[in-house]
């Protein structure tokens, strides 16, 4: 399990080709302030949101308005194995985690945001998705520390701006040790034993907490044990053992060796192993550094994994860096006590995205694993060191005036002066061609209609669909069209589930159905024979709904008048004889109630003896 470094190198890869934008997402309505400290605010979703949907509901939406770009941003939902044995914590499905596009408001209502464009991608509740608002610059100054909210399990670690001309910096930007938080230490007894387990639940005595990662489980009942879960580090098991550093684009350190107990050796496979490198993600996804899981303590003197990097997104037209730097580092996990224990891993390193067409003058990039914590003999766990993180570009190759770029793994603790098993976290990523997600061209699409009756059986239907392209129609009758707005003529009387699907660009659907009630006279024969001696139109008129129907004949003579309370034609006229045989004329009426509309229908009926 134990993954060996090439710490001197870094990878330069292609994440993704794809033409980009070289500009910001916002209309720099927030003009040219002076910024420092958090600029974001932070909600987070209560209600799935579905790749074309165009409604975010969100836990505050005070915090939105018209007109505001936001980041909706996934931080956790990977599955990973699970199996108590040496593949545990391997990614099986990176599923939504480190999703992300930016959004327009359109309007808010209460708690329910509603976009000017379609989602482009799936975001869950279970995930811990973010809703992000993002301020819109002009020509912003950073004159202080400009940061992120940390991250607490639902919101935070993630820093956005957005500039339509140059952001200067006069300070730097420091997003370190903002991310997947640390596995907690926890004080048991003094027991000397070994316990190889990979995920347990937590035990002071046996097992200590994993780091935080994209999996999603922090301080769980199942969050505990060696094994690394994607990219937060393993917790260090009895006896001692040091916890094992979280990851970014490069793999965690692992955990130093706890006390031996026996001649075997059998203490070197108790340590907390470190997180795994997320160096070949599906495209566009981005994630915070992962927490280094906690080391072993009996003495009160075990340290906490410490937590990586948050995210930063830069979108602007052109950036004057002033020779100041950003931060992404993992965090550095603190060392142990005059008693020894084992220390807790170090946080991975985060994720930095420049998407800029110009960068006018040096600034300095830093995504770097922290330092494991150091204990103070052998036989105390030093903890692992921190993967690098991440550096994305939008460019092609590193801009000329980026003077500094370094993504390096951090260093694995010392015990008594040597590393006793504990490791560096390995060289992040360099990543170039990437793309922002942004839906700004394909609206949500709706569905509707509305019904004309020209005949009681011929009916026009009228598309009152928005945002789509193509259209289904199922007339319920086994018939179905593919026109915008189709006539149809149905062949017998009854109630029909007409639906219409209306596609968008993207092949985003909406359906919207329909019960129509079609009222189809047959030729009736009024001979006293018991068999189809009445002409009435269907059972829902015999109901007590009112309605009037007139008979005339083709000189325009009304031969009936039908209403609810006579509701049949027999064949007689209103001067009781007997109509001849031949075709006649019908009106029928229905007035409006409700949400019913008034309708009038009119057809011939054929009388024969």
């Amino acid at each position: 399990m134990s993954q060996n470094p090439s710490t001197f190198m870094i990878f330069i890869l292609l994440f993704y080709s794809f033409p980009s934008r070289s500009q910001s997402f916002g209309d720099g309505r927030d003009g040219s302030p002076l910024i420092s400290s958090v600029i974001n605010r932070y909600a987070y979703l209560v209600k799935d949101a579905a790749r074309c949907d165009g409604i975010l509901e969100v836990n505050d939406g005070s915090l939105f308005s018209s007109g505001d770009l936001v980041l909706v941003i996934q931080m956790c939902g990977t599955q990973i194995d699970s199996t108590n044995n040496p593949s545990y914590g391997n990614i099986i499905d990176y599923r939504n985690s480190g999703n992300f596009e930016y959004a327009g408001i359109n309007s808010v209502t209460g708690n329910t945001l509603f976009l000017k464009y379609a989602l482009a991608r799936n975001y869950t509740t279970a995930g811990k998705t973010q809703v992000i608002k993002v301020p819109q610059y002009e020509n912003p100054v950073i004159t202080g520390t400009l940061t992120c909210k940390p991250w607490d399990g639902t919101t935070g670690g993630v820093l956005v701006l957005d500039v339509t001309g140059t952001a200067s910096f006069n300070a730097n930007i420091n997003i370190s040790d903002r991310g997947f938080r640390g596995g907690k230490e926890m004080n048991g007894e003094h027991v000397m034993a070994l316990r190889y387990e990979y995920v347990s639940e937590p035990d002071p005595v046996y097992f200590s907490f994993k780091g935080e990662s994209i999996a999603g489980q922090w301080l769980t009942t199942i969050n505990a044990g060696r094994g690394a879960p994607a990219n937060g580090g393993g917790g260090g098991n009895v006896h001692t053992s040091g916890g094992g550093g979280g990851s970014g684009g490069g793999y965690g350190g692992n955990g130093g060796w706890g006390y031996p107990v026996d001649l075997s050796g059998n203490e070197k496979s108790v340590f907390g192993i470190g997180g795994y490198a997320l160096n070949n993600p599906p495209p566009d996804k981005i994630f915070m550094g992962g927490g280094g899981g906690a080391g072993h303590e009996h003495f009160s003197n075990g340290t906490d994994g410490a937590n990586g990097g948050g995210i930063l997104f830069i979108t602007c037209t052109a950036i004057e860096g002033n020779g100041f730097s950003i931060f992404a580092n993992g965090g550095n996990s603190e060392s142990s006590g005059a008693y020894g224990d084992g220390t807790g891993g170090a946080g991975g390193g985060g994720y930095i995205f420049i998407h800029s067409q110009n960068i006018l003058s040096p600034f300095l990039l830093y995504a770097d694993g922290g330092n494991g914590g150091s204990s103070v003999d052998m036989g105390f766990g030093p903890g692992g060191g921190g993967g690098g993180g991440s550096i994305m570009f939008n460019q092609p190759s590193l801009p000329s005036t980026i003077t500094t770029i370094s993504v390096v793994g951090g260093k694995g603790g010392i015990a008594g002066g040597i590393d006793w098993g504990a490791s560096d976290g390995g060289t992040g990523t360099v990543l170039f061609n990437n793309r922002i997600i942004i839906n700004d061209s394909i609206p949500p699409v709706s569905a509707g209609f509305y019904e004309t009756y020209l005949t009681m059986a011929d009916i026009q239907f009228s598309n009152l669909s928005s945002g789509a392209i193509s259209y289904s129609w199922d007339f319920g009758d086994g018939q179905s069209s593919g026109s915008y707005s189709p006539l149809h003529k149905f062949e017998g009387a009854g109630d029909y589930e007409v639906a219409l699907v209306a596609f968008n660009e993207w092949g985003c659907t909406d359906t919207v159905k329909k019960i129509i009630t079609v009222i189809f006279p047959n030729v009736f024969t009024p001979n006293g024979d018991g068999i189809n001696d009445f002409f009435y139109f269907n059972e829902k008129l015999d109901s007590g709904r009112d309605f009037d129907f007139h008979i005339f004949n083709r000189w325009g003579v009304r031969l009936f008048h039908g209403t609810k309370d006579n509701p049949v034609w027999d064949g007689k006229t209103t001067w009781n004889t007997d109509a001849p045989e031949g075709t006649y004329y019908y009106i029928l009426e229905i007035p409006g109630s409700g949400d019913i509309e008034k309708r009038s229908y009119s057809g011939f009926v054929m009388l024969m003896r």
